[in-house]
C-alpha cells in the first residue's frame, strides 16, 4: 500500500501544479459506487506504473456525499487515502483540459453523463462492463459484461501485478465481492462471471488465510445500515447512488439505488416528503422519469422494488405497460403504490440489477419518449 499511498499523494500534488503537460484523467461513472470509485483510482495507477502513462484518477462526485457511501467511505478512510483524492466539484477539469493536453479514460462506464459531455472529445481509453452504446470508435476500449469493472483492471494488468501488498490487493478484491455477491453460485452467469472469479483469484495470490465470507459481511453490514441510511435524509439517500441516461436529445430520465425498502422509506418520512424529493431532484436534474430501484435485504433474503416517477401521466402508464411485457423474464409484479404520480413494481430477484434493466428501461423509454 506503500507505493499506491505515495502514487496518490504525489499525483494529487502534480495535478495542483499542472500547467502543460500531456496527462490523463480517469473517471468512474456518476454513481460513484464502490466499483467506480475505486476501480478509477487502481486503474490510474496501473496506468501510470506500468504502462508510464501519467493518470490522475478524479472521484466522479462532490466531496462532501463521499461519506454517504458508508461501506466505500469506510474502506478509503481506513486505508489512509480520503485525504489525497481528487473529487469532480474540486477539480476545476474544464479549466485543466483548455490549458493541457488531457486524454480522458471512462471507468466502469462508456458514455459520459449527460452533464458531462464536453468530456466526448478528449475520450481516448474505456474499460467498462455495462451495455456497450458505440458511442466512441477509438482503438483502447474493453468492454466486457461482468461483475465489477475492477476484474477487467485486474485481468489486463495480470502479467505486471506481481509485487503487490496485503493491503492494496485487500483495497482492490473489495468491489469484486461486492458486486459478485462474495460469489454467491447461484448468481453466476447473472450477478458475476469467470472474469470476475479469475481476477479474484489474482489477488488472493496476495492474500494468504484471507476469509473472505467474514470480510464480505462486514461491507454488507456498512452499506445496508438502515439506521444510517435514514439518517442522511431522504435528499441524500437518492443523489448518493445516482445516474442520468440520456434516450433523445430532449429527454432524459434519472435512476437511484438505495439500500431500504419502500415501505421503510416511506414509513420513516412519509409519502408526501418522499414524493416531494423525487420531484425535486427530477427538476434538480432536469430529467423527465425517474426510476428509484430499492433494494431490499430482509434477513438472508433479498428482492428489489421499483418506484418509477414520470411528468407525464400518459408516458407513464406507457412505460407500465411496457414493463410488463417482461413479466415472466424480470420475475415482475405491479404493486399498489401510495405515492402520487407513481407506478412500484416488484422483481423477486435481486440479481437483476440496474445495469441489467438499463438497455430495457433505454428500449422502453425510447418509445415512451414520442408520446
Amino acid at each position: 500500500m506503500i507505493k499506491f499511498r505515495e502514487y496518490l499523494k504525489s499525483i494529487a500534488a502534480t495535478y495542483k501544479s499542472a500547467k502543460s503537460m500531456d496527462l490523463q484523467v480517469c473517471m468512474g461513472n456518476v454513481s460513484a459506487d464502490m466499483d467506480s470509485i475505486v476501480g478509477s483510482l487502481v486503474l490510474s495507477f496501473l496506468l501510470t506504473q506500468y504502462e508510464k502513462k501519467l493518470t490522475i484518477p478524479i472521484i466522479n462526485c462532490n466531496k462532501e456525499e463521499l461519506m454517504f457511501r458508508f461501506e466505500t467511505y469506510h474502506l478509503l478512510f481506513s486505508n489512509d487515502l480520503v485525504s489525497d483524492l481528487i473529487y469532480y466539484n474540486e477539480s476545476e477539469i474544464k479549466l485543466l483540459m483548455k490549458n493541457n493536453k488531457v486524454g480522458v479514460v471512462l471507468f466502469d462506464h462508456n458514455v459520459p453523463d449527460t452533464n458531462q459531455q464536453y468530456l466526448c472529445e478528449n475520450v481516448c481509453m474505456i474499460m467498462d462492463h455495462h451495455a456497450d452504446y458505440k458511442k466512441f470508435q477509438i482503438k483502447d476500449i474493453l468492454i466486457k459484461q461482468c461483475g465489477s469493472c475492477m476484474s477487467l483492471a485486474i485481468n489486463k494488468f495480470e502479467s505486471s501485478i506481481k509485487d503487490w501488498d496485503r493491503s492494496l490487493a485487500l483495497l482492490t478484491i473489495s468491489p469484486i465481492l461486492v458486486d459478485s455477491d462474495n460469489f454467491n453460485p447461484e448468481l453466476k452467469g447473472g450477478k458475476w462471471s469467470d472474469v470476475d472469479s479469475y481476477a479474484y483469484n489474482i489477488l488472493m495470490a496476495f492474500l494468504p488465510g484471507f476469509n473472505n465470507d467474514i470480510y464480505n459481511q462486514q461491507i454488507k453490514k456498512q452499506k445496508h445500515d438502515v439506521k444510517a441510511n435514514l439518517e442522511i435524509g431522504v435528499d441524500n439517500l437518492l443523489i448518493k447512488d445516482y445516474k442520468n441516461y440520456q434516450i433523445t436529445e430532449k429527454y432524459k430520465y434519472g435512476s437511484s439505488v438505495i439500500s431500504i425498502k419502500p415501505k421503510t422509506l416511506i414509513g420513516h418520512f412519509g409519502a408526501d416528503l418522499v414524493c416531494a424529493a423525487m420531484r425535486k431532484l427530477m427538476t434538480t436534474k432536469d430529467v423527465n422519469f425517474y426510476v428509484l430501484n430499492c433494494l431490499c435485504v430482509d434477513s438472508h433474503k433479498k428482492k428489489r422494488e421499483i418506484i418509477c416517477m414520470s411528468r407525464s401521466e400518459k408516458q407513464l402508464n406507457k412505460f407500465s405497460e411496457l414493463l410488463m411485457k417482461y413479466q415472466e423474464e424480470l420475475f415482475l409484479s405491479k404493486m399498489d403504490s401510495r405515492l402520487v404520480n407513481c407506478t412500484m413494481f416488484k422483481l423477486k430477484s435481486a440479481a437483476i440489477t440496474r445495469k441489467m434493466l438499463e438497455p430495457k428501461f433505454n428500449d422502453i423509454l425510447s418509445e415512451v419518449a414520442s408520446l
